[in-house]
């Protein structure tokens, strides 16, 4: 498959409208929040698009409480909202929201805004706060408030946040933000900018005010359709309902009274707390325990990959031809069957098949362990120490099976389990030596957008890769429609690198698996890009 990559044509999917024309959402309306969706669910049909079912029919009924598990606890300190860390995948997707959001589509549909407007070479935006919008503590969404954000990530040492952002890269395209009035706000970019959309569908509000109160873990101040109530370290967290929410008149919610969310030391705790019915839901659950239950699971879209990274200024890493040995040495059919229980795809491309970047050729295992062993010849390689492979212990199972495969062609490998907070942390400094695994999302967005603002594809990304030619294909997207001709080949380019200078290792599929109990409804619908987060204002619970 390698050998025919220079004849391959970009083959689109799917095709998705386009979203850079110098359109003007004024006064558009939101999509109720009912049927907000994305993508499909492999195994239960589309997750945009619900099956036949009885609770379809059913009429939601407010009130109870949810009970959720997760096994990393928060992190406050990071930069969130504005860092989206893995360990706060909750806490990201209940209190706080954007001021747009993305349904099936990469068209922005008004939330936090009733206007939302570029001028022609979109290197301006005005937006307007829709009217009444307000904080869980009753204060109002302010342009201030939206500022504070911005400012956080262009400058994050100055609010007491270390490492890398996701998003700083775009937050320093916007030159100058200008208050019109106590509800407007004008934008300036440094220039035109086609993919601006994914910044502000991205970017969570929080209260200026309340924010060092947030870094503590005292207080988080949202807008979203549950308000943060407690969180007890290790232990547990919680919201209750926000009964002035911006969007009950839109979709109804929100239906519940509580959502409680209890930490468990790992992934067979979690399980056995499902299977004994303490759990209403485990978002990203264990595969060992979805596997027993697949009428009751939902799997999001593709959002990304699980990953292998390569740290390419270790000198035994350098040749281009090292690192795609290591590629060819991966089990990813094992890794998606075996270890991932079938849920997803084989596949070795970052891309879901909704992206303009994304090639059909590059579906598949791509495992061939003698064409590794060959590739090491020819690169004089000779593993000169055992290298280290660092995942969280989430991805124990993923490490144990990349560490039989290095060996089998050669490498000698330690694998090094490493908490999930301090993983995240060596992540963000780039202190991985040799190898770590874990996983990226993001790629559902604009391709241009994963290169610039997630973190193993931006200019200091972790694996210290630099390339002439990937710089290249990034300055040329900066000036094109996403979805035109000339942007495609730009991502074949980028397909190219991928597989002749590889710095990732794809091993699967990053689309979440969501498991349910039989009593949860409205989970039907998924938000869109980024990461196909469920709608939370729509859920509720049968008595």
């Amino acid at each position: 498959m390698k050998d025919t990559i220079h004849d391959r044509r970009l083959v689109m999917l799917a095709s998705r409208r386009d979203f850079i024309r110098g359109a003007s959402l004024v006064g558009a309306g939101v999509a109720a929040a009912g049927v907000v969706g994305c993508g499909d669910d492999d195994d239960t049909g589309s997750s945009g698009t619900p099956a036949p079912s009885e609770a379809a029919a059913e009429v939601p009924t407010k009130g109870g409480t949810l009970t959720l598990g997760k096994i990393a606890d928060i992190n406050f300190s990071s930069g969130y909202p504005f860092y989206a860390a893995a360990e706060n995948g909750y806490l990201q997707d209940i209190p706080v929201e954007s001021l747009v959001r993305y349904g099936k589509s990469l068209d922005p549909e008004l939330w936090l805004v009733d206007r939302f407007e570029y001028n022609k070479d979109r290197s301006k935006l005005t937006a307007t706060i829709k009217q009444g919008v307000t904080f869980h503590n009753g204060a109002p969404l302010t342009p201030e408030d939206v500022f504070f954000g911005i400012q956080l990530m262009q400058t994050p040492a100055k609010y007491n946040v270390t490492g890398t952002i996701q998003l700083a890269p775009f937050a320093k395209f916007i030159t100058d933000m200008k208050k019109v009035d106590d509800r407007t706000m004008e934008f300036t970019f440094d220039k035109p900018r086609p993919n601006m959309n994914d910044f502000f569908a991205q970017m969570r509000v929080t209260q200026a005010a309340t924010y060092t109160k947030l870094q503590k873990g005292e207080d988080v101040e949202g807008t979203g359709p549950y308000a943060f109530k407690a969180w007890r370290p290790n232990q547990s967290f919680g919201f209750v309902a926000n009964k002035n929410w911006h969007g009950t008149a839109v979709g109804g919610g929100p239906y519940l009274d509580a959502i409680e969310v209890t930490l468990f030391a790992d992934q067979d705790a979690l399980g056995l707390a499902y299977e004994a019915g303490k759990l209403d839901v485990i978002g990203a659950a264990p595969r060992a325990t979805a596997k027993n239950h697949r009428d009751l699971i939902k799997i999001a879209p593709k959002a990304g990959v699980t990953y292998c990274g390569v740290n390419v200024s270790n000198p035994s890493l350098k040749d281009p031809r090292v690192r795609q040995a290591l590629m060819y040495a991966i089990d990813r059919k094992r890794l998606v069957e075996e270890i991932g229980e079938g849920f997803g795809t084989v596949t070795n491309q970052p891309w879901p098949d909704t992206s303009p970047a994304f090639d059909k050729n590059l579906e598949g295992p791509f495992y061939d362990p003698a064409k590794a062993k060959t590739l090491l010849q020819l690169a004089g390689f000779v593993s000169p120490r055992a290298f280290q492979v660092e995942c969280r212990p989430t991805n124990a199972n993923e490490g144990a099976v990349i560490k039989e495969n290095f060996e089998a062609i050669g490498l000698k490998v330690d694998l090094v389990q490493t908490e999930a907070n301090a993983f995240s942390a060596k992540l963000r400094a780039r202190e991985f030596k040799d190898f770590w695994i874990t996983t990226h999302a993001f790629s559902d967005l604009t391709p241009l957008t994963t290169f610039q603002q997630t973190i193993p594809y931006q200019a200091t990304n972790p694996s210290y890769y630099e390339s002439a030619d990937y710089a290249d294909i990034k300055a040329k997207l900066e000036v094109l429609d996403p979805v035109s001709a000339e942007a495609k080949v730009q991502y074949a380019r980028f397909n190219e690198l991928w597989l002749d200078e590889p710095w990732l290792l794809t091993l699967a599929p990053n689309s979440r698996v969501d498991l349910f109990s039989a009593r949860v409804r409205g989970n039907e619908q998924y938000m869109g890009a980024p990461g196909s987060a469920l709608n939370w204002g729509a859920v509720w619970k049968k008595a």
